[in-house]
């Protein structure tokens, strides 16, 4: 059930900062090599990033907010920097959330995002479908982003 299917997998662990090129220097201090830098303005994630490697097939992704008022910098206001969320590359979106439904978990997007041509998890995307799950319910407090990828 849920998260058990095959396919699923942890990609990126999400943390938000107030200064990305601080933070990707105070990453790079301690041993995490930068893969890929990034940007993006859509909506719920106006964002800067990098992607940063520390073995393993697990990201570390730095993100700093770009737009006033956007999730990143609200959380940043009422938390201060620090983990922000924890990304899957899912096989099914639409069957994973119908459970997480079931389950009692709140998405953020009525309908999921659905974007071109892009990079997410340091690779390169035709199609996407994403949408996040609110840190509420059976999540206990933490953010879960939910990709779909076409290749």
């Amino acid at each position: 059930m849920a998260f058990d299917a095959p396919g699923t997998v942890l990609t990126e662990i999400n943390v938000v900062v107030k200064n990305l090129d601080q933070a990707v220097e105070d990453y790079r201090k301690m041993g995490f090599r930068e893969l890929h830098r990034g940007g993006s303005t859509i909506s719920p994630v106006q964002s800067r990033y990098a992607n940063l490697s520390f073995g393993g097939n697990v990201l570390l992704t730095i993100m700093e907010s770009t737009e006033p008022g956007s999730p990143i910098d609200r959380f940043i206001q009422k938390r201060g920097e620090g983990l922000f969320s924890i990304s899957f590359k899912v096989p099914d979106l639409d069957k994973l959330t119908n459970e997480l439904k079931d389950m009692g978990a709140k998405l953020v997007l009525e309908e999921p995002l659905q974007m071109e041509n892009g990079t997410v998890f340091a690779e390169k995307y035709k199609g996407l479908r994403a949408n996040y799950v609110r840190p509420a319910g059976p999540t206990h407090g933490v953010v879960f982003e939910l990709d779909e990828l076409q290749q």
